[in-house]
């Protein structure tokens, strides 16, 4: 999608709703970050 961009100097839209591939990017790599940490954070289950 990047090289179609740069290719084209157009910005990506999704097509269902009208969002920018960036936006789409942003909001992501955000969902990622917060899964990772709520990882990081949970106390591990000890096995008895």
């Amino acid at each position: 999608m990047r090289r179609w961009q740069e290719y084209t100097g157009n910005e990506a839209l999704l097509e269902g709703s009208g969002q920018r591939f960036s936006a789409v990017v942003a909001e992501r790599i955000g969902d990622e970050e917060q899964e990772a940490r709520a990882s990081a954070e949970a106390p591990e289950h000890a096995e008895a």
